[in-house]
């Protein structure tokens, strides 16, 4: 798993985890990384570019143009929400909607979600 990988960039380990992705599908392995939609859609070598030739990603809260990504345009989402977007798997798409899992209470002394009685001792 990669986050921001556009970071990566040009970096001393970039082309290693290049040649890892590339072999990546024929091992089994599956290679997961974040970006900019803009910073990655400008990006055809490297890393980047070995993920884009996969062809499979997901797109949150995308504009139509995003899709270019995948040489695709995405469709006006339904219902537009944080979460709410597009799995992309080899030129299809499919809406998705990212589960956001709400914290749990906090507790207290008093018993759960009581913040009420919660002091800071110092």
């Amino acid at each position: 798993m990669i986050d921001d990988v556009c970071a990566l960039v040009d970096s001393e380990i970039e082309e290693s985890l290049a040649r890892y992705a590339a072999k990546a599908s024929s091992t089994g392995a599956v290679v997961v990384a974040s970006g900019d939609i803009d910073q990655l859609s400008g990006n055809y070598r490297g890393l980047v570019g070995e993920l884009r030739r996969r062809g499979t990603g997901v797109l949150l809260m995308p504009s139509r143009t995003d899709g270019e990504l995948f040489a695709l345009r995405c469709p006006k989402l339904d219902r537009p929400r944080p979460g709410n977007g597009f799995l992309v798997h080899r030129g299809e798409l499919t809406e998705l909607q990212v589960a956001q899992v709400a914290a749990p209470a906090r507790s207290s002394p008093d018993g759960p979600g009581d913040e009420s009685s919660c002091t800071e001792s110092g």
